[in-house]
């Protein structure tokens, strides 16, 4: 019976590591796809950005489809979409076509994320450790890619094993349950404003020093103005995108700035360290991700175990701080990198572990599924921003000329350096401003 009850787990389990597996890997990936494309660092960032602006508004959206056309049909649905998607990658087409596909990849993803999370709570109703499989998929991830090194083809063929032992134990343990339909309210245009929002600010940041300020501008003022429908327009919706009321709630809110500032500060341990490292460097940085993954895993475990009796508050300003002065301490000296990663994965675990605790409190509570949608929401956006940010402070340093043509020879230029540095001073500043509003001022 305990074998079954494991094998029926296996299914969701593996769905929810598959989505946050994938988002990292593909972060993982910039640097070789860079390489492969000869293409400029402009173009390449379209990817990650293209997959996350059609993964996280559309969330909610599959999840309410599915709960109206069967959740089972709907996950069997998003695992064949992963892995067509992933096959037209892995033939590696035109950039343009990639970014495309990325984006349906995103589509895929925000089918099986939510059905993994409901489909296991029919199975098996103890809450699903988020943070410890986010974890675990970024040191499979890392490791996956450092041993595809160079195989850019094979690294994308390599996912489509998951998805299809994912159908292989459905078909296996799905007969067991009953899917029942509920037709429930679908917050389709919340969606579609949100994503609208997201995308036009993210456009914003990364052409601004791109293309004259008349031109970018207007990307910003629409954003303004969908932002402002989103927020008008999410009163009167019963079946809520986002449920700003619920962040009212100081846990609740703690987990969505925790959430949003770690993971802001999280991206450019893959996206911008790597190109520094692997074009002027001229060094492997795989080792360095692999030590930052298990350093995060092994401190939130060991506080997991320990379950050590501090306040929260505490847990959460030792880590961002740890996170904040690391990255200022980068900024200075680029050369004490493999140090402050280490403390930075320190802080990222003990972050990880505070709302982990917060995430707890409302496990068995008929919000908490609206409360780990705040706590995803958060998450992604702040990667997506996140690349917004480093894509901007780019384009400050490096001209238009530089900035669209291949980077190894851009990469190489001390401009590239000092825009790293300040993508790294920018972060810890943001960080200390975090803690000030959302713990200090708070007392």
């Amino acid at each position: 019976m305990q074998k079954n009850s494991l094998l029926n787990l296996l299914s969701p389990v593996l769905g929810e590591f598959l989505t946050s597996f994938t988002l990292v890997y593909i972060i993982f990936l910039i640097p070789a796809i860079i390489n492969y494309y000869k293409a400029s660092i402009f173009e390449i960032l379209w990817i990650p950005i293209s997959l996350l602006v059609s993964f996280i508004p559309l969330n909610n959206v599959m999840d309410r489809i599915s709960s109206l056309y069967g959740r089972d049909k709907l996950y069997y649905i998003g695992l064949i979409l992963y892995i067509i998607t992933i096959a037209f990658l892995a033939l590696l087409p035109p950039i343009s076509i990639f970014i495309i596909l990325t984006f349906i990849l995103g589509i895929s993803l925000s089918i099986i994320y939510p059905n993994s999370i409901r489909i296991h709570e029919i199975v098996n109703k103890n809450s699903i450790n988020i943070q410890i499989l986010f974890l675990i998929s970024i040191i499979f991830g890392i490791i996956i890619a450092y041993l595809l090194n160079g195989y850019l083809r094979i690294s994308f063929i390599i996912l489509i094993i998951i998805p299809i032992l994912i159908i292989f134990i459905s078909l296996l343990t799905f007969f067991n349950y009953t899917f029942i339909k509920i037709h429930e309210e679908i917050d389709i245009l919340g969606s579609f404003l949100f994503a609208a929002f997201i995308s036009l600010f993210i456009f914003f940041i990364m052409l601004l020093k791109i293309y004259p300020i008349t031109y970018t501008l207007y990307f910003l003022i629409m954003s303004l103005i969908f932002l402002s429908i989103f927020i008008i327009f999410e009163k009167g919706v019963s079946n809520k995108f986002f449920n700003l009321s619920l962040l009212k709630n100081k846990d609740i809110l703690s987990i969505f700035v925790t959430n949003l500032v770690i993971y802001i500060s999280i991206i450019p341990i893959f996206l911008i360290l790597p190109l520094y490292y692997v074009n002027i460097l001229n060094q492997n940085y795989s080792l360095n991700i692999i030590i930052f993954s298990i350093i995060s895993f092994l401190t939130f475990t060991i506080l997991n175990i320990a379950n050590l009796n501090i306040n929260n508050k505490i847990l959460i300003l030792v880590g961002l701080l740890l996170i904040s002065i690391s990255y200022i301490m980068m900024s200075i000296n680029i050369k004490s990198s493999f140090y402050n990663i280490i403390t930075i994965a320190l802080g990222y675990g003990i972050s990880e572990y505070s709302n982990y605790i917060l995430l707890n409190r409302y496990s068995n509570k008929t919000e908490n599924y609206e409360i780990l949608n705040i706590s995803d929401i958060s998450k992604y956006t702040g990667m997506l921003l996140s690349i917004g940010l480093s894509s901007f402070i780019l384009s400050i340093y490096l001209n238009r000329n530089y900035y669209f043509s291949y980077p190894r020879y851009v990469i190489s230029n001390t401009l590239f350096i000092n825009a790293m540095n300040t993508i790294f001073l920018v972060i810890g500043i943001f960080i200390l401003l975090s803690i000030y509003f959302s713990y200090l001022r708070s007392r």
